[in-house]
């Protein structure tokens, strides 16, 4: 008989010599299996047709690309949004591009339907913006416009509810000087659920290397997402906003400062912060405007009670298709009585991430705009492949 030893010897030989047969035969199905075409490569090129010397700028790129083996290029502007728009030498450089392409056998691939970043395509109709709604908010007339009464009334406390220990605080007057760790104070306010506020603050820079931000949490959750308040390194006092929308919370809390070691001085003063009127007023049928007497509760007639209310800024600020965070919003005017209470409700532009903003997908109005890029980018581009830029 077989010693315990011998036994796991025979075992663990019987192992190996499978590994070995099932190994070899991987490897002999790897050497019968047909190789497949090998890959086919793309690279991506964001530039700009309008510009007077995009074919001379391309031509050397596009060359080098197809000799590496590059198969297809995916083009991408923000005007293939605006074609409408577009003058003869923009469609002329479109065709030398084409030509260039076809000559070394270089595939284009068209990008359209920039939903995610929609301020071109919107500049035919800003009101096609996705919006958040703002309920209920409170306005007394006076001199023939209704003003904004703040419910409740907002401000921040005295001192802050909690501070960074690289930071210090005297009132309304922070100083940052080379912090190492996150260097903020903040405050707990409360607020009016959906309802549109503004934060503002001064701020000064010497030498300065970091990215000073405002951020507002209800709850857990950021409900305002701002990349940057364009402060530069060495300016002198400037005042900076940021526009949030209250969302379903009635206490938000407020954060100044920097959350990633910097270097030089900062100093801010004065901050403030206010419910604000219809600033970024989207008007189309899904996002009505509405205004009532408080009182009776009576739904107001526009053009009869109150004069129409327009937002000529929104979407426009620095021409077609730009969006700012914070301008002197419209006016409601109204011949109704002096003291008359009133509740507004209207839809305000969502903006991320500074100006960025997108199309709303639950308005026909939008498919309308995507059909007929892609019809003027078929007319352009012709037949062939295209890539949906999501």
């Amino acid at each position: 008989m077989r010693t315990t030893r011998q036994r796991r010897a025979w075992v663990v030989a019987a192992a190996l010599a499978i590994a070995v047969a099932l190994s070899a035969g991987c490897a002999l199905r790897r050497d019968a299996a047909p190789a497949g075409p090998p890959p086919e490569l793309w690279f991506y090129d964001l530039t700009d047709l309008s510009d007077a010397h995009v074919v001379d700028r391309l031509t050397p790129l596009w060359i080098r690309a197809r000799r590496a083996g590059y198969r297809r290029v995916v083009l991408a502007d923000v005007r293939f949004a605006r074609l409408r728009d577009m003058g003869d030498a923009y469609f002329e450089h479109a065709r030398r591009l084409k030509a260039l392409a076809d000559s070394i056998g270089l595939g284009i691939v068209p990008g359209v339907f920039q939903v995610g970043r929609s301020s071109s395509m919107l500049a035919a109709d800003p009101n096609l913006v996705e919006a958040l709604p703002v309920a209920n908010a409170r306005f007394e007339v006076s001199g023939g416009t209704a003003r904004l009464v703040p419910d409740p009334p907002v401000a921040f406390a005295d001192a802050p509810a909690g501070k960074d220990t690289d930071v210090r605080v005297t009132g309304r007057v922070a100083t940052i000087e080379g912090n190492r760790r996150h260097a903020r104070w903040w405050y707990d306010v409360p607020v009016s659920p959906h309802r549109s506020y503004r934060v503002s603050v001064w701020i000064r820079t010497r030498a300065f290397e970091g990215e000073p931000l405002i951020q507002v949490l209800g709850g857990r959750r950021v409900i305002h997402f701002m990349k940057s308040l364009g402060v530069r390194a060495a300016q002198d006092w400037t005042e900076h906003s940021l526009v949030f929308n209250s969302l379903e919370h009635s206490k938000v809390r407020v954060y100044m400062g920097v959350w990633r070691p910097t270097r030089g001085r900062l100093e801010w003063r004065d901050w403030t912060i206010e419910e604000t009127g219809p600033v970024n007023l989207v008007r189309r049928p899904g996002a009505p405007f509405a205004l009532r007497d408080e009182a009776s509760g009576r739904v107001l007639v526009e053009g009869r009670d109150f004069a129409p209310v327009a937002d000529t800024l929104m979407g426009r600020a620095h021409g077609a298709g730009s969006f700012e965070e914070w301008y002197e919003p419209p006016e409601i005017r109204t011949s109704l009585p002096d003291g008359t209470r009133l509740r507004a409700s209207w839809h305000q532009v969502a903006i991320v991430y500074e100006k960025q903003v997108t199309c709303c997908l639950s308005e026909p109005g939008t498919f309308e705009l995507l059909k007929d890029e892609a019809r003027r980018m078929r007319e352009l581009w012709g037949p062939g492949r295209y890539l949906m830029m999501f």
